[in-house]
Parts: structure tokens; C-alpha cells; sequence
């Protein structure tokens, strides 16, 4: 992967129909630990909430979309692990 990932937190839209809104601070929010060479990630310590994940560099930012469309959204509860299967980063 060509820059880092990092999960923003969604922010419901005010009218309905509309997508999410997406915050996120390179500085602040949780960056991915990779823990191998296969490509596998994960975060720690996460509050619980709904996220999507963002590949950030020093050029340009993005939102992972799911394969089905829409946003790969990831919901945290407290005290579970969840495996979100294969992430394709174009």
C-alpha cells in the first residue's frame, strides 16, 4: 500500500439520503499497525463508534469504498474484535 490507513470517524448527514460526512486528522485519529508482508492491519484501542478507513499520503487522501459501493464502513463496539475480510486499496 502506497501510504498509511487510518480510520476516520462518520458523522451522520442532517438531511436524509445524504451520505456521511467523514472526519479525520493524519495527526490525531488511529493510524493501521501492518503486521506482515501479506498486507495485514489492524487498530487497537478504538472508542466505540462508526468508521471508515482512509488511505492518507502526503499528497492526497481517500475513503475506501466497499466492493458492493457506498463506504466500507467499520462499527466498533467495546470489548469485540471485527475481521472486515479482504480490503481492496486501489
Amino acid at each position: 500500500m502506497a501510504g498509511d490507513l487510518f480510520l476516520g470517524k462518520l458523522i451522520p448527514a442532517d438531511q436524509p439520503g445524504a451520505p456521511p460526512a467523514v472526519a479525520f486528522s493524519e495527526q490525531t485519529d488511529l493510524r493501521a499497525s501492518v503486521r506482515n508482508s501479506d498486507g495485514t492491519f489492524a487498530f487497537s484501542d478504538i472508542a466505540p463508534g462508526t468508521y471508515a478507513l482512509i488511505v492518507w499520503t502526503p499528497l492526497t487522501s481517500f475513503v475506501i469504498e466497499a466492493a458492493s459501493g457506498g463506504l466500507l464502513k467499520a462499527v466498533v463496539e467495546a470489548d469485540r474484535t471485527n475481521d472486515l475480510g479482504t480490503v481492496v486499496i486501489p
